[in-house]
């Protein structure tokens, strides 16, 4: 079995991180002065806001996805421990921008919610990146100790 380059990966999903946080700051940039003085700051599980709040609360997701995409691991940590760091902060970099900019749909009269498979989809994603990478771990202990 051909082995990853975890440098590409690592690349890869910080690729992807990134072109969320520019996605989610160009669509609030180009629709700030046509949205509504008030916009859905929190959704139910079922996606669908559950309270609103100022239209400046809308930049709310987007510092901290800023903040959540320099937030990185050091070069002197195992490659691995970047490349799941890098994974996670895609993830909810990625979620980040799908609330953001279904936040702006909904304030805008475009949509009613999330979609019920966000958060779902949101948190299986987070706890198989998790899982998956814990398993990569363990085994490649137990197979550097034998």
């Amino acid at each position: 079995m051909p082995r990853i380059n975890s440098h590409l990966v690592l690349r890869a999903f910080e690729t992807v991180g990134l072109g969320a946080l520019v996605l989610v700051w160009i669509v609030v940039a180009l629709v700030w002065r046509v949205l509504p003085t008030q916009v859905p700051v929190h959704f139910g599980l079922d996606g669908r806001p559950d309270a609103w709040g100022a239209q400046k609360f809308i930049l709310v997701l987007p510092a901290l996805a800023l903040l959540t995409f320099l937030t990185r691991a050091p070069k002197s940590v195992p490659i691995v421990a970047q490349v799941f760091s890098a994974v996670l902060r895609a993830i909810i970099l990625v979620g980040f921008a799908w609330s953001t900019i279904g936040g702006v749909r909904i304030a805008r009269g475009k949509a009613d919610g999330l979609g019920e498979w966000f958060a779902p989809c949101l948190f299986l994603s987070i706890v198989a990146t998790g899982v998956w990478f814990g398993l990569r771990s363990k085994k490649s202990r137990s197979g550097s100790a034998a």
